[in-house]
């Protein structure tokens, strides 16, 4: 962590004031509590419980400054470990046409094909072009998410019932009928403000957002109707959104929460006309509590001094906090956390791991994302300068352009665009298939073509029925002697993600 910012507008002590008097208690990494001294002499009084003592273990909110998918990939890796499962989805609100301020694709796209993940969203109630399935898929098209990842909307066929134990309203939630077809959610939110919530984060993505047409009604309606819209009181409305997200996080304990702050306006993204951002962007959090997350977020936006005034009135007008405050008492999350900062600085050294990978018919590329996924490395891919066809790859035709590649021992098939640059990795995670009993002559091509001196290498492959064999020795044969190469291992074709990353992770590289 930095030693005396957290962001360009709010000082440490300004931030644990303002979050104290705001919120519950804030723990930082390296810094006292609000109970201290320090925060004892600040000059705003504090009007929460302070903790005279740091709890044995709060949640940690990571928080990155930047903007970028170099910052959301960094902040992601911290909290990573937290996801598995083979069959990721990715939540995200794909937008309201007539709005610009959802999440732009290009920003969050290496972060959800590093994760193999699918992107899902549910139709709206209010109307609109999302609120029936074959519009709602033609906007995500225009809104640029399904050239990114596949996407799918949850509730296209149906609905199912997730109970809600001792909720204030709902005795059930209402989430689309493909909830489980997923091992695990990344939940990926743009924070801002919300015209009925007073602001949209983490809770509000796996409340509303999860919930299905029906599931919405009855939210929106306390629990009083799941066939038709009506509004409950604004505290029995924020109450029955925390009865939603008890009831998502007790059905999947598999999630991890990022939130992105950016584009900050008072308005959704539901919204097809939002009012234009007055505060400068704050950055990228990210946490594995969906309450400490959006608790950070909050306590950012008060301890900012850059025209915050509309968003923090759009957030007491509505009574914002109170779904924070009942959240915490159904056990969804803590309000209480400790706030990491990653800076610029540290970024880089989050990351001295590579996973690099051929895949010409995409059976080694899912292996290679789960090792990125276990093991929180870069995901950097090797492709053919010329596409491999089906009938290249025929393994029963000698005449083949493949089996002429493996029979010839000089031949180095050409790499499309840049090399990948692997200047910055200590240890690199080789992953390719294996073809007629040995390594893709591409592979050579990549190992003569780069510097592997020092670094520490390991392979993985995928096949029907061959094993790994001499394929490390022959890459090993043509690189740097002074590289370190560590016996790899070969997965079957659909080898699941918990057997891989038990062997990433037992490598212990």
């Amino acid at each position: 962590m930095t030693e005396t910012t957290l962001g360009s507008h709010m000082t440490r002590r300004t931030f644990v004031s303002v979050g104290a008097l705001v919120s519950g208690s804030v723990v930082f990494a390296g810094l006292a509590g609000c109970g201290t001294a320090d925060a004892e002499n600040s000059e705003e009084p504090s009007q929460s419980k302070t903790v005279e003592n740091t709890p044995e273990k709060v949640p940690t909110v990571y928080f990155v400054h930047a903007v970028d998918s170099e910052a959301l990939q960094a902040i992601y890796k911290a909290i990573a470990k937290h996801l598995t499962g083979k069959d990721i989805a990715v939540k995200l609100s794909t937008g309201e046409p007539g709005g610009h301020y959802f999440l732009n694709p290009r920003l969050i796209a290496p972060l959800v094909q590093a994760v193999n993940g699918v992107i899902v969203e549910c139709n709206t109630a209010y109307g609109g072009r999302r609120s029936s399935t074959e519009s709602h898929y033609q906007v995500a098209t225009e809104h640029g998410f399904t050239e990114i990842a596949p996407f799918q909307i949850l509730d296209e066929e149906s609905f199912i019932s997730l109970p809600v134990e001792n909720g204030f309203h709902l005795n059930e939630d209402l989430v689309g009928a493909h909830f489980f077809d997923y091992d695990g959610y990344l939940v990926l939110s743009h924070f801002k403000g919300h015209t009925m919530a007073g602001f949209g984060g983490a809770l509000k993505n796996i409340s509303i957002g999860l919930a299905s047409r029906e599931g919405k009604y009855l939210i929106h309606s306390a629990g009083a109707t799941s066939q038709s819209w009506r509004s409950a009181a604004t505290r029995d409305f924020l109450e029955s959104m925390a009865d939603a997200c008890k009831a998502v996080t007790t059905a999947c304990s598999n999630m991890i929460y990022i939130n992105i702050m950016n584009n900050l306006s008072v308005d959704c993204n539901c919204d097809s006309h939002p009012a234009e951002p007055k505060m400068a962007d704050i950055g990228i959090l990210a946490s594995t509590d969906p309450v400490a997350l959006d608790q950070a977020c909050v306590d950012l936006i008060y301890a900012s001094d850059d025209n915050n005034a509309d968003l923090i009135e759009r957030m007491e007008s509505r009574d914002g906090m109170h779904v924070l405050e009942a959240a915490e008492e159904l056990g969804v999350g803590s309000r209480t956390y400790e706030l990491v900062e990653i800076t610029t600085e540290e970024t880089p050294a989050q990351s001295n791991k590579a996973v690099v990978f051929f895949s010409a018919t995409g059976h080694t590329e899912p292996i290679a994302g789960f090792v990125s996924q276990a093991v929180g490395a870069d995901l950097l891919r090797i492709e053919a300068q010329k596409p491999y066809s089906e009938e290249d790859l025929n393994y029963h035709d000698r005449s083949t352009r493949a089996t002429s590649e493996q029979d010839a021992v000089d031949v180095r098939p050409a790499i499309a665009g840049e090399l990948p640059n692997i200047s910055g990795y200590d240890v690199i995670y080789l992953g390719h298939p294996i073809w007629w009993g040995k390594v893709p002559r591409i592979l050579l091509t990549f190992a003569e073509s780069v510097s592997l001196a020092g670094k520490t290498v390991t392979t993985f492959c995928t096949s029907g029925s061959s094993d790994i064999g001499s394929s490390a020795d022959e890459l090993a044969a043509v690189s740097d002697p002074s590289a370190t190469w560590v016996h790899g291992k070969r997965f079957a074709i659909g080898t699941d993600y918990d057997v891989v990353a038990q062997w990433a992770r037992e490598l212990g590289l």
